[in-house]
Order: C-alpha cells, then structure tokens, then sequence
C-alpha cells in the first residue's frame, strides 16, 4: 500500500482502494496526516486510511472482534505479499 501521508489527492486513491474491496464509500474527516475525506464501512465497523494502513474501529465495542479473533487476523499471512520479492 502507498504512504498517503500528506498527499492531497489521496481521496483518488482510497475510493480505488474501497472499490477494489468491494468497501461501502462513506464521508469521513480526517484526523491525522492523511488528508482524506472518504472512509469506509463494513457492517458497524469504520475504516480510516492512515499512512500504509487502514484503521478499523466500532463505535461499540460489543459489535467488535473477541482479541483471539482479531490477533489471528492480524497474524494472518497476506496471499499477494507471499509472492512478493524482498
């Protein structure tokens, strides 16, 4: 993923993100050094873009993920970047 981290089309590139996901486009405000204004949303849960990454959050935390859960999302090894050279 590309550092968006003050670059100010940043919103071009995060709609191509969602959309490539198949990720609901929402309105959002930044808070950080990535200048966007769109985010997503998957059921209760938000997403931000962030430098590299994507921030997801819930508003409850009873609509969110058990911690086992969410390490083993976390741990899980992406597809694409196995195919990847170092």
């Amino acid at each position: 993923m590309k550092n968006l981290a003050g670059v100010k089309e940043c919103d071009i590139i995060i709609r191509e993100e969602l959309y490539l996901a198949g990720i609901e486009e929402i309105e959002s405000k930044s808070k950080g050094e990535v200048p966007f204004s769109v985010g997503g949303r998957i059921g209760y849960w938000t997403l931000e873009r962030a430098w590299y990454y994507w921030i997801a959050s819930v508003e409850r935390p009873q609509d969110g993920l058990i911690l086992k859960d969410a390490v083993e999302l976390h741990e899980k090894k992406n597809p694409i970047d196995s195919k990847r050279k170092s």
